[in-house]
């Protein structure tokens, strides 16, 4: 929609999606705000010759998107502080890059990795993904009850049920969940 919006005055490109990324699992709206942001502070004010490119990255354990915007706005060093205030948590609450980063966080724990790079001409924001092989799908289950019989019982049976199919975790207190869920991906939470 963006791209008819601005065009002719922006020309989207994107990139083939290899088939390798194709059958890995993007929350949803985890990519349309880097891409609404490219637009809105990025390239809105070019007359003619804007881009927005979106890109495909893979590595062994983890893959992942880039979107560029030849806006020209921000320096190295305006990126480096809009960096640092994002993880500290500084920027406004309705910030689509801050929202962004807390969704990763919560999602992913440390396996996810957002970067902001600076260039001459423009502003490039990746976002890398642990890889899963899968598409979609429920790969992780944390249970939480303080009655240690109860815990562990639906631990064993769940571990056999799923057996290799499912991470399956337990904790005895919200404390202990909260840590966990802060490090690691939780699709389900019992």
């Amino acid at each position: 929609i963006q791209g008819m919006r601005f065009s002719p005055r922006v020309r989207v490109h994107m990139n083939e999606l290899p088939e390798e990324i194709a059958q890995e699992n993007i929350p949803p709206l985890i990519l349309q705000p880097v891409v609404e942001n490219a637009f809105v502070h990025g390239v809105k004010n070019k007359q003619s010759g804007g881009v927005v490119e979106v890109s495909f990255i893979m590595e062994q354990d983890r893959f992942g998107v880039t979107v560029y915007d030849n806006g020209g706005t921000m320096d190295a060093e305006n990126v480096r502080r809009l960096d640092e205030r994002m993880r500290a948590g500084e920027l406004a609450e309705g910030s689509a890059l801050y929202n962004l980063y807390r969704r990763m966080e919560l999602l992913y724990g440390d396996h996810y990795e957002l970067k902001l790079e600076s260039f001459a001409d423009g502003l490039s924001v990746t976002i890398l993904f642990p890889r899963t092989g899968r598409r979609g799908g429920v790969e992780s289950l944390l249970i939480v009850d303080d009655e240690v019989i109860i815990a562990d019982g639906l631990y064993h049976m769940l571990q056999e049920v799923f057996q290799d199919r499912l991470e399956v975790r337990r904790c005895y207190s919200c404390d202990e969940a909260c840590a966990v869920m802060n490090r690691n991906r939780v699709d389900i939470l019992l």
